[in-house]
């Protein structure tokens, strides 16, 4: 009953989620394979939206055009809600419960009301209610407080290298959502008076008269239960937002003393739009109340927005490094449905470097502030190694995000097999993600 109306409730918050913390660091399968550490050695299309000044090295390189398409996903399950929701046992919780309550309501009493005493048994054969109230309250305790967050993300990039200014132009598409459950301590009494009083599989006339969730009926004589719509108080929220991002990045040189440093820009304009919902367990066990798709629905906001990034990078002279910073954001922004469910985007420093060999390099990245990606909180500190020979490349990572409230620490691994590039990361069932990209470079 209550795992599966919370699951339910939750997921409508996820119904348009896929994933990656694009804002945070580069959402491409090569950086998510590299751990995120792509700044200074940006490659594509995707590699000019991770940081516009890549454009300038791509450009002396004698590269000409990019075309890159690709997906990522993520997912933070710190409720724990997956394994909820994949074990078979929660299938048919709901109307366990339902059928165990209802058959208290319609059985005959084996005892007499008028002469029994506290010790006499009333009614047998509930250890099944004791057993799902258990597992019910399991439930509860496993996921209050704790959130369920997915966000996902598809982009089509082109590059233009043979230019004076070399120039990259980018269509975005991305889907967050996430849902937190704040349980009631009158929730967990009520599933913890069924699963003590009805643990032996016995109610005893004393106990029925002990218990907020027994009552004799007068009338007839009967024992009337206390439904799980006249008591449950535990109340939720969930959200989720869908970006359509057009961007156009360009980069040129400039020389600083001695040494040419790469800048770049990256503009992006925004078509927003916001749903969210405000949960009652309570609600969802009453028939006349609207359905909670419904009111998903009525909550939507749209809006526009605009923000842009900055990058630099440079190459040193005294050893085959670069150096690069980008400023992911610099114009918050942010968007609330008509339930006042918020998503903000917050601005972000990151600097890193390559160390370039002949059949590889190695990148580091480090995300100097905590920031908001459309409510994804991350601060990435991101390790990662590439060793390509021709067209195939194997690439290993390490990133530890600062801003994660549990599994903080993870690791990917990717291949490139000539336009195909394929990547994952991960810390858990929990927490994952997985990206699929095509590049094309000319």
């Amino acid at each position: 009953m209550t795992a599966v109306n919370l699951k339910n409730s939750l997921l409508v918050a996820l119904v348009a989620t896929a994933s990656s913390a694009p804002g945070a660091h580069a959402s491409d399968a090569r950086a998510r394979a590299l751990g995120g550490s792509v700044i200074a050695n940006g490659k594509g299309a995707h590699g000019a939206l991770a940081n516009p000044a890549a454009l300038m090295h791509n450009h002396r390189d004698g590269h000409r055009f990019a075309l890159s398409f690709g997906a990522n996903i993520e997912i933070r399950d710190d409720a724990g809600l997956i394994d909820i929701a994949t074990d078979d046992a929660n299938d048919s919780l709901e109307g366990d419960i339902d059928d165990a309550v209802n058959d208290i309501d319609v059985s005959d009493l084996e005892c007499d009301p008028q002469t029994a005493e506290d010790e006499t048994v009333c009614l047998s054969g509930l250890d099944a209610l004791a057993s799902l109230s258990s597992r019910a309250l399991g439930i509860i305790d496993t996921i209050d407080n704790e959130t369920i967050a997915a966000q996902g993300e598809a982009g089509l990039g082109m590059a233009f290298y043979d230019f004076r200014f070399p120039y990259a132009l980018h269509l975005q598409t991305r889907a967050t959502g996430r849902g937190k459950l704040r349980a009631s301590e009158s929730d967990r009494a009520y599933f913890e008076n069924y699963q003590s009083t009805l643990d032996g599989g016995d109610l005893t006339f004393g106990e029925i008269n002990r218990s907020a969730e027994f009552t004799i009926n007068p009338n007839d004589g009967s024992v009337d239960v206390l439904a799980p719509e006249d008591v449950l108080t535990s109340a939720g929220d969930g959200g989720a937002l869908t970006r359509v991002t057009l961007a156009a990045s360009v980069a040129t040189a400039v020389s600083v003393g001695t040494r040419a440093v790469d800048l770049g820009v990256t503009p992006k304009f925004s078509q927003l739009r916001a749903q969210g919902i405000d949960v009652s367990l309570r609600d969802e066990f009453d028939s006349d109340a609207d359905a909670l798709e419904d009111r998903f629905g009525d909550s939507e906001v749209s809006e526009s927005s605009f923000t842009f990034d900055v990058g630099a990078t440079m190459q040193l002279d005294e050893a085959p490094v670069r150096v690069a910073a980008v400023l992911r954001n610099v114009v918050p922004e942010s968007i609330e449905s008509d339930t006042g469910f918020e998503f903000k985007t917050t601005p972000q420093l990151i600097v890193g470097g390559v160390y370039q060999f002949s059949f590889g390099n190695v990148n580091a990245d480090l995300a100097m502030n905590e920031a908001d990606v459309d409510s994804f909180p991350t601060q990435v500190f991101a390790l990662g190694a590439e060793f390509h020979r021709g067209a195939f490349a194997l690439r290993t990572g390490i990133n530890h995000d600062m801003a994660r409230d549990e599994a903080r620490t993870g690791f990917s691994l990717g291949l490139g097999l000539g336009p195909v590039e394929i990547a994952a990361r991960t810390s858990g069932i929990e927490h994952m993600q997985a990206g699929l990209q095509l590049a094309l470079s000319f």
